[in-house]
């Protein structure tokens, strides 16, 4: 490999914990070419996203963007209008960093095998069209932007955490190739969910840094079944009846990561590294809706989040008995939680 492509997969690699230090330490159990795969999987949606995202953009200018982005994983093509865009903001932040660094993360996706590349595209594809479609989806109350109800928000849900659910499994496929069709049957119907769960316990434990910052991803019509409204829950975080909102929707997120445990358990034994990969943020997204109770920091206007300790616990205990279905299932279920309401 020539110097180039080893200081751009240097640089692709120390941007990662800059960008995300939850995925950082996921994607350290795995090696070889299933890293630098889901590596550039990662670092490819999370580009689009910030495009997308990026405030200072306007609608038109995002779409040619995106477009250009897109051409660019199927074919080489100067990404300079990408870089020109991202040139005054490429100093706010990693994600606008390496943004504006497009054409490095690209160079080293053209070095990805045509099957892993083909791979990727549709899931990214797909991502790119829904957060374009979304914006037309939301409803805008005075400086809240919302969402309608619980099928948007699973739609919301789909189209930012599910479609990598399924870009993951398509790679995970190049890298079974003994994988039997029953096996592959259900990680491929149960990938969707895997990550609508994820994505579902994100929202619940940071909802009110979201509305902090204008956004309410809990449904308007869960809000107002229990006589709330997205301002009034902003000003009074510890309202009483935002118990049963989290409630319900924790119990959504909960059949979601069910069926991420199935997703998980379907993966062959012998594969440990893609199952500690599934392992790790399934059992910390359990475990983060478990220690939500009453007297949690989430209904003071804060967060929920387990221990460093807790997450040390996770790993090491994985780490021991990954090869276990038994074992796996007794430690989710091990989290259970209790009901918020009396």
């Amino acid at each position: 490999m020539s110097t180039t492509y080893t200081a751009d997969y240097r640089y692709c690699r120390s941007m990662l914990p800059k960008v995300s230090r939850t995925f950082a330490l996921v994607i350290s159990i795995l090696s070889g070419e299933k890293f630098k795969a889901i590596l550039l999987a990662y670092l490819l949606c999370r580009i689009a996203d910030t495009i997308e995202d990026h405030p200072e953009l306007p609608a038109d200018r995002k779409q040619e963007l995106l477009a250009l982005f897109l051409k660019s994983l199927r074919e080489p093509v100067s990404v300079d209008p990408i870089r020109d865009a991202f040139e005054p903001y490429h100093t706010d932040g990693p994600d606008e960093e390496l943004t504006w660094s497009v054409h490095r993360v690209l160079a080293v996706y053209q070095t990805l095998s045509d099957g892993i590349r083909v791979a990727m595209v549709p899931s990214i594809e797909e991502m790119i069209r829904g957060m374009g479609k979304f914006q037309t989806f939301q409803v805008k109350r005075d400086s809240i932007t919302a969402l309608r109800d619980v099928a948007e928000l699973e739609e919301y849900c789909y189209y930012v955490a599910g479609t990598v659910g399924v870009l993951l499994t398509n790679l995970f496929v190049q890298f079974m190739p003994a994988l039997d069709a029953s096996r592959r049957q259900t990680m491929e119907q149960r990938a969707i969910s895997f990550g609508i769960g994820l994505q579902l316990t994100n929202i619940i434990k940071d909802y009110n840094t979201d509305l902090q910052r204008g956004w309410c991803y809990l449904p308007l019509t869960v809000l107002s079944s229990h006589g709330l409204t997205p301002e009034l829950l902003r000003d009074q975080p510890n309202h009483p009846a935002i118990h049963g909102v989290i409630e319900e929707l924790r119990n959504l997120a909960r059949k979601h990561l069910l069926n991420a445990l199935d997703y998980t358990l379907a993966v062959p034994r012998m594969e440990r590294q893609i199952r500690l990969f599934c392992l790790w943020p399934l059992h910390m997204a359990n475990q983060t809706l478990a220690a939500i109770d009453r007297n949690c920091g989430l209904f003071t206007g804060g967060t929920v989040k387990i221990t460093r300790q807790d997450v040390k616990r996770t790993i090491v205990r994985t780490s021991l008995d990954w090869f276990s279905n038994r074992r796996q299932l007794a430690y989710f279920h091990q989290h259970a939680y209790h009901s918020l309401i009396p």
